[in-house]
């Protein structure tokens, strides 16, 4: 179990490579599904205010997320800002953390959820065996936010689950509309590969 001293420093070491490698960008995640062998895509968001819905924790004063991930990063946050959920998740999500905020290292697989679990709701996931990242549709700009994360095999929660082929990355800006960064590539993918891949060249720019 962990203590609220084990809580702040996994939260605001993971903050640190949030900001570093997640916050203020978009990814373009290309898969291959498994049902029609089809190369398909979905994008994602990351925002300074996603972070604290990935930790577990329920920050108490105020209630702002983007004040906590400031606290976070600045190893600012007490015992008295936050609380641990009565329904035993932060214990799971507090694990799961360190995984998530490598997201593009850690997300080889992606799947769409099936309601497996009375309590959660999301739409997608992306992860491994050990730990996922979920994500649901944010109406106000149509990209996919993560809102929660997960201790758990992926292959549980959707089926079927689909290999990440690739994820590239972008700033959050109107200024950066092509994707240029490639963060992730599998085994056996080039960028000649991706380059080749007719659909999302209105997308991708390398």
């Amino acid at each position: 179990m962990f203590t609220k001293p084990d809580a702040i420093k996994v939260v605001c070491n993971a903050s640190k490579i949030y900001h570093k490698k997640l916050a203020n960008k978009n990814f373009l995640v290309l898969y291959k599904n498994r049902s029609n062998n089809a190369v398909e895509s979905f994008e994602a968001l990351f925002l300074p205010r996603n972070f604290l819905h990935l930790t577990g924790l329920t920050y108490i004063n105020p209630k702002n997320s983007s004040d906590f991930y400031r606290k976070c990063l600045s190893n600012n946050l007490s015992e008295d800002d936050f609380t641990f959920k009565e329904d035993g998740t932060t214990d799971l999500k507090l694990k799961a953390l360190p995984q998530i905020v490598n997201f593009f290292q850690m997300s080889k697989m992606t799947t769409l959820y099936s309601n497996t679990q009375p309590r959660l709701y999301t739409e997608r996931l992306a992860g491994n065996v050990t730990a996922c990242v979920a994500f649901i549709v944010d109406d106000n700009n149509g990209y996919y936010v993560p809102n929660t994360c997960l201790l758990q095999d992926i292959r549980t929660l959707g089926a079927p689950t689909n290999q990440i082929l690739a994820i590239l990355s972008k700033p959050a800006s109107k200024e950066y509309s092509l994707y240029s960064t490639i963060e992730y590539q599998a085994k056996g993918i080039s960028v000649d590969s991706i380059r080749s891949l007719k659909a999302f060249r209105s997308l991708i720019s390398l």
